[in-house]
């Protein structure tokens, strides 16, 4: 048994380890509930004690083992589910109308016949081109400064005034053309300003033809004056000879083309005696006019388009309740095709071109090499042998005038090159390709224009310089870094 206390406090029983009571806590809630009711004087505080030695853990008991858990009941079987009922009957559904029938359809208009087409005339022939003349070999012309227009025929009234003595036992100097008529004048499209150079080639007294200045322009109560140029006056010794050649800047019809002057004149070296020798110009070169184009052919009539057949009727529409469908209308017959049209007349053959004039004739040669495989080539004669050559490139004028010193390029070869500028042409080695005969021309369009050279050979005379403005000079090609420069020089 375990012992008590006074107040019947119960110690629990001693546990395995020895000393330590099994239920202190028990024994503790115990003494609190009994003090609760019975509280006594609160006593003096007593002094606290040292705090003794913590004992030892005791060891954890094992622990007990698990019951076997009850077997679970059966669950209940589930019962029937009762009869679904049966469904209603669906009721009948009604019947459709009859569709009515469908009326007639009108009769479709008859188509018109289609006409004939005719056929296209033949085209008219192409002229002929004018056959170019053999080029001759280059000689030693004067070339003159350019000149703004040329005549196309002769001026209807003016009058021929004879100058006074000049370089070459003629009356070339100050010689003048002087107007009848008030007014302004023009040549081929082109009104003059006054200075302008003018080719004078149409006069019915060929004595009177020559390269002019305007210096006086014509007005409602003036009239127009034409002198000589002085480089056409023969105020110097050989201005007027046989091969000198002028290029033209301005007209509707000569405009860029080369005018050179042929036929000897009564002076002992075959120069132009002015007041009596023929000056007669020619064109470097012509071609044929076009032919005319021959006439259209008529076009032929159309044909009618067969008729097309009528359209069947279609059924009548049904207008009452519950009417059948009408039946379709009977497919119409087709059409015969039109007839096919005429053939058209054949048009008028053109009218052939008139054939160009022929090109001047160079100098013969001494032979004439076989022209089999030479198409596009020229005759060329260095005196001693004839061969063919090909044709350099057409002539052409670079409007683009430098405004600087130009290098010329081979790019230069057979056209004409204006300076805008007191600058120089500068002729070099990058020239050297170039064979002989390849010509540069060089326009001033201002004073103090020059050539220079460089690495090259370029004689010339009086001087490398070109004259004034609108003055114009030929670089001639004499071999490999070879060149002559003539034109209208000074020093």
């Amino acid at each position: 048994m375990a012992p008590t206390t006074d107040h019947n406090f119960r110690y629990p029983a001693l546990t395995d380890t020895p000393n330590v009571p099994r239920d202190i806590q028990a024994l503790a809630v115990d003494i609190a509930a009994y003090v609760d009711v019975h509280p006594g004087p609160q006593g003096i505080q007593g002094i606290q004690g040292l705090q003794g030695t913590q004992g030892v853990q005791g060891l954890q008991g094992r622990q007990g083992t698990q019951g076997i858990q009850g077997v679970q009941g059966m669950q209940g079987t589930q019962g029937v589910q009762g009869t679904q009922g049966l469904q209603g009957i669906q009721g009948t559904q009604g019947i459709q109308g009859v569709q009515g029938m469908q009326g007639t359809q009108g009769v479709q208009g008859t188509q018109g016949l289609q006409g004939i087409q005719g056929l296209l005339g033949t085209q008219g022939i192409q002229g002929v081109q004018g056959i170019q003349g053999i080029m001759g070999q280059a000689g030693s012309q004067n070339a003159h400064g350019a000149v703004k227009t040329a005549t196309v025929i002769d001026f209807v009234n003016a009058t021929y005034t004879a100058g006074t003595a000049d370089g070459e036992n003629g009356t070339g100097v100050g010689a003048k053309i002087t107007s009848n008529v008030f007014g302004t004048a023009s040549t081929d499209g082109y009104t003059w300003l006054l200075n302008d150079r003018v080719l004078v080639k149409n006069r019915s007294n060929a004595i009177e033809n020559g390269i002019y200045k305007v210096t006086t322009l014509g007005t409602t109560s003036v009239y127009w004056v034409l002198t000589r140029a002085t480089d056409y006056d023969n105020s110097n010794v050989g201005e007027v000879t046989n091969g000198d050649y002028v290029f033209v800047l301005n007209g509707t019809t000569y405009a860029n083309t080369t005018w050179v002057q042929y036929g000897n004149g009564s002076n002992s070296d075959g120069s132009i005696r002015i007041g009596t020798d023929s000056i007669n110009f020619t064109i470097a070169a012509g071609t044929g006019a076009q032919g005319i184009q021959g006439s259209q052919g008529i076009q032929g009539t159309q044909s009618l388009q067969g008729t097309q057949g009528i359209q069947g009727l279609q059924g009548l529409q049904g207008g009452g309740f519950n009417q059948s469908q009408g039946v379709q209308g009977i497919q119409g017959t087709q059409g015969v095709q039109g007839t096919q049209g005429l053939q058209g007349s054949q048009g008028t053959q053109g009218v052939q071109g008139t054939q160009g004039l022929q090109g001047v004739q160079g100098i013969q040669g001494l032979g004439l090499p076989t022209q089999t495989g030479n198409a596009g080539k020229y005759l060329y004669t260095d005196g001693s042998a004839t061969s063919w050559v090909t044709a350099q490139a057409k002539f052409t004028v670079n409007t683009t005038a430098k405004t600087a010193a130009y290098t010329l390029a081979t790019t230069d070869y057979e056209s004409m090159i204006q300076m805008n500028g007191a600058f120089a042409f500068n002729v070099t080695t990058a020239l050297s390709t170039a064979p002989a005969g390849t010509q540069i021309n060089l326009l001033a369009l201002t004073t103090g224009v020059s050539v220079t050279a460089t690495g090259v050979t370029l004689n010339a005379t009086p001087g490398l310089k070109l004259r004034t403005a609108y003055s114009s000079a030929t670089l001639i090609c004499l071999g490999t870094n070879n060149w002559l420069l003539v034109g209208d020089l000074s020093a």
